[in-house]
């Protein structure tokens, strides 16, 4: 399966901490890889660890499957020091949800305002519109949005957003220590 980096991750290496070299090694040799499924939605999250350098990282790559192509919709490097303790543990969702959470903006989906919506079926109300997702109103930030209107059904694989001033913030903290 022929994987596609979008432009728009490209774009924002520098901001993300990953290279396309990256992305593509965490992909094609991962320490572990975890899946959201809805039916016929599914994300694959991709987690690989970097311990040449100083300090030592991790990868994460979210991609979904759409016909003969594996696409990267998001992609970043995180750090041990990204919780308190047990760093090591967290399966790649787990590192995921704790991204979101610490450098994560409120979305609203389908009437549910949290920092990560994961996994989730949703019947909709008449009149509600399957495809607005409620974003922060102002700031710098990216977002990851994966799901799929179906009639009055919303499959909502994995939507959150990134605080790209409070994660950059983080992230030179870590580039300039080494």
């Amino acid at each position: 399966m022929k994987t596609e980096i979008s432009r728009a991750i490209l774009n924002q290496k520098t901001q993300l901490g990953v290279t396309g070299r990256r992305i593509h090694e965490a992909i094609e040799q991962p320490d572990s890889r975890e899946f959201i499924e809805i039916d016929n939605v599914k994300v694959a999250i991709w987690q690989k660890a970097f311990r040449r350098g100083t300090p030592a990282f991790q990868v994460l790559v979210v991609t979904r499957d759409e016909q003969e192509r594996r696409i990267v919709d998001f992609a970043f490097r995180v750090f041990p020091d990204l919780v308190a303790a047990g760093f090591e543990e967290l399966t790649p969702l787990g590192v995921l949800r704790a991204v979101a959470e610490r450098f994560g903006r409120e979305t609203c989906v389908a009437g549910v305002t949290s920092k990560f919506h994961a996994g989730r079926k949703v019947e909709l109300n008449p009149g509600e519109d399957a495809n607005v997702v409620g974003l922060p109103r102002s700031g710098d930030f990216t977002t990851c949005v994966i799901m799929k209107p179906e009639g009055r059904t919303l499959k909502c694989a994995l939507v959150f957003c990134l605080d790209q001033t409070a994660y950059g913030s983080w992230l030179s903290s870590h580039n300039s220590a080494g």
